[in-house]
């Protein structure tokens, strides 16, 4: 799904789930579910849409100093202008936060790629874990490259009869292939160097 800006531009949101926003309504800290959150990777910021609260019955009030969002007369969340849109506001003065609920196949990669059986054990032992046993239970891994990637084996390289007496005199070097996801210094490969000596 495409998300068109003011600015003209177009964003693809990747996931649709349901989402929490931890602000204030006044000095009382609220907890807001909200469904059919969309997320975009390319948002610096998270997003509330007054469009699709009002839509859905609530009511957006706008001042000068600030804005708030209603159920009938009870104030759900406020906010505050910052240059030229507002904030909601969350505990401490900063911006309203979302966060999506992960899926169980999200939970699965965040563990390590454990089974199904060994992260059903996990919702009962922790709190903001939102996935039942039973999701988390029948998780079908049997599509996820990293999990079928760790499985599989090769044959043993031929023994070497090579000897060298002295380090750096030969060298074992394996180039990863460019990697999916990119490290924050903009990095692709990977390069791993063996010394054959020292090992």
């Amino acid at each position: 799904m495409h998300i068109a800006h003011a600015d003209g531009g177009k964003r693809v949101a990747t996931k649709m789930g349901t989402g929490a926003i931890q602000g204030m309504a006044g000095a009382k800290v609220v907890v807001l579910t909200l469904n059919d959150v969309l997320v975009v990777p390319a948002l610096a910021v998270s997003l509330f849409s007054v469009r699709v609260a009002t839509k859905l019955g609530y009511q957006g009030t706008f001042r000068a100093d600030g804005m708030g969002v209603n159920d009938r007369s009870d104030l759900l969340v406020d906010g505050q202008q910052s240059a030229q849109i507002y904030v909601l506001s969350e505990k401490g003065g900063r911006a309203g936060v979302a966060a999506v609920a992960a899926s169980a196949r999200t939970w699965h990669q965040r563990f390590a790629h454990g089974s199904g059986g060994t992260l059903a054990t996990v919702p009962e032992g922790v709190t903001g874990m939102e996935v039942t046993a039973a999701e988390l239970r029948n998780l079908d891994t049997a599509g996820c490259e990293p999990c079928i990637l760790r499985k599989m084996t090769r044959l043993s390289f031929e023994t070497s009869d090579m000897f060298v007496n002295r380090t750096l005199d030969l060298v074992h070097t394996d180039v990863g292939k460019p990697m999916s996801i990119i490290t924050p210094s903009g990095d692709r490969v990977e390069v791993i160097i063996v010394d054959h000596k020292s090992k």
